[in-house]
């Protein structure tokens, strides 16, 4: 068993064929099936399975593949260590954000890595908070901006960077002005499209509903904020989401935007990473630029993120201690 077969091993899996991943890897086919042979034969188990479409890994392959996941990351952690003793930051860093924080600053993030860190290969990985916890937990991303989530706090370091307002989207009636805010109990009158749970936005709106002893009617439910948005645009129903992830359709002029309160609903915006890993100066350069690029979201007008209050930032900063939880609600909200 050595690198490279277990790295062919994980190509196969990935492109399901063999065929396709003799030509992902760029080797041969009849050589890529011999590899795949001798794994079998070293081990005296079957690794892969055919079927009408290609392969696909039996238990045991399965299990193989967790372990050369690990192998190869820490193989991958080696060669940045090495990097390290370099003066210019080189190397693969995989950073996650989730879909809104994409939207926000995923292009100046990447812009700004190309000009200052030419020799870094950044990978951008899209997904919700919770899946993103279990990438970094997973050697699949290095750091990674989520909201809120206490998942793997006794691995993983989180710094709070920045609040998150949430706002109230409706269709734009022409003529009418309506007021810069709006209370949460008039917002559950009104028809909603929102995510399922435990999407932290549908959470924390039936929590507080609860608490209003109201029952919201929410007509559809999306696992998706731009179709969420292009169905209020459309009409379909009214939203919360925050103010960023609304911003086109708000700007065109489809739809406008009411800033929730009593209470307000800010969600906190964390990086997060491995307490336990290398850094490389690729790693810490890489996490320099996008320190960077949020605290300019911040700072811009109409901004995804705005700075973040200093008592929730005492009870974020809790969960960076090992099996430690804060004392908040996963969404914070303010009188």
């Amino acid at each position: 068993m050595d690198i490279r077969s277990l790295k062919f091993f994980l190509a196969v899996l990935e492109q399901g064929s063999i065929t396709k991943a003799s030509e992902s890897v760029h080797v041969a086919q009849p050589a890529l099936g011999l590899h795949i042979r001798k794994l079998e034969e070293e081990l005296d188990l079957q690794l892969l399975e055919r079927h009408s479409r290609g392969v696909r890994a039996t238990e045991a392959g399965e299990l193989l593949a967790r372990h050369a996941e690990l192998i190869l990351r820490d193989v991958e952690l080696a060669k940045e260590e090495m990097t390290n003793y370099l003066k210019v930051p080189s190397g693969k860093i995989t950073i996650g954000l989730t879909p809104t924080a994409r939207e926000a600053i995923a292009v100046p993030l990447v812009a700004r890595v190309s000009r200052d860190l030419p020799s870094v290969h950044l990978t951008v990985k899209e997904a919700l908070s919770e899946s993103l916890v279990e990438y970094l937990l997973n050697y699949r991303a290095d750091a990674a901006l989520v909201y809120n989530t206490r998942e793997g706090a006794d691995q993983l370091a989180f710094e709070p960077l920045a609040n998150e307002n949430m706002y109230f989207v409706y269709p734009l009636k022409e003529g009418v002005r309506e007021p810069d805010t709006i209370p949460l109990a008039e917002v559950l009158q009104h028809r909603l499209i929102l995510p399922t749970r435990p999407h932290l936005v549908r959470t924390e709106i039936d929590r507080l509903a609860s608490n209003l002893e109201v029952t919201p009617e929410i007509i559809h439910e999306v696992d998706s904020m731009p179709a969420i948005r292009d169905f209020v645009a459309r009409g379909l129903g009214c939203s919360v989401m925050p103010h960023g992830a609304a911003s086109n359709i708000i700007y065109s002029g489809l739809v406008g935007s009411r800033l929730i309160v009593q209470p307000e609903i800010k969600r906190i915006l964390h990086l997060a990473y491995l307490r336990r890993r290398s850094i490389s100066k690729a790693f810490d350069a890489t996490l320099r630029v996008l320190k960077t690029v949020v605290e300019e979201e911040k700072q811009r007008s109409g901004g995804q993120w705005q700075p973040i209050l200093a008592q929730f930032q005492r009870a974020s900063t809790l969960t960076l201690e090992p099996n430690t939880v804060p004392a908040m609600s996963p969404m914070s909200h303010v009188q």
